[in-house]
């Protein structure tokens, strides 16, 4: 099995990433912010950026900083796919997971700017009409600081400024870099 670990900040692409993994290399997906999103529904509250952001620090300060970590660790332990990703790394616990485990991390990364269309265009959790000054703010929330510092713990970065396609290309590379089975 060969673990990605997938971090970087909002609308970066990471989300192009674990698709592409899944259609190419038959990956599973496991998200920290799973745990979380079960919460929410379980709670009949929507699928929000804000909420998840919330949640997360609340769980963190109620049980630990490695609440989430653990959970994810039990689910990759038990993965049987032959590529296995772990996305939405924002801790640096998190990151040592994925080393933990035998896998890699790639920070994924574009301009603010070109993020901000990504994320207003999508619309997903929440953020069909996000202005550019809500995105910033919603960058600058606990959940969101440390993600700027896992760029120095990854293994590769790739700057997702481009086509689908060349998004796709940097990523075969990254994975033939530390893969035999790719």
């Amino acid at each position: 099995m060969v673990v990605v670990g997938i971090t970087g900040p909002i609308a970066a692409g990471k989300g192009e990433i674990c698709s592409y993994l899944s259609e190419r290399y038959s990956a599973s997906t496991h998200r920290f912010s799973d745990v979380l999103s079960d919460v929410l529904v379980r709670l009949h509250r929507p699928i929000v950026r804000k909420d998840l952001q919330g949640l997360g620090a609340a769980l963190r300060g109620a049980f630990g900083d490695d609440v989430l970590v653990k959970a994810l660790k039990e689910d990759v332990a038990k993965d049987d796919a032959p590529v296995v990703i772990v996305d939405g790394v924002r801790y640096k616990s998190e990151a040592d997971m994925v080393k933990e485990v035998g896998g890699f991390l790639i920070f994924v990364t574009a301009p603010q700017n070109l993020r901000w269309k990504r994320a207003s265009s999508r619309g997903s959790r929440g953020e069909a009409s996000i202005s550019f000054d809500d995105f910033k703010a919603s960058e600058r929330r606990e959940t969101e600081l440390g993600i700027a510092g896992l760029e120095s713990v990854a293994d590769a970065v790739i700057v997702n400024d481009g086509s689908l396609d060349d998004l796709k290309g940097k990523v075969d590379g990254v994975l033939k870099r530390f893969t035999r089975s790719c």
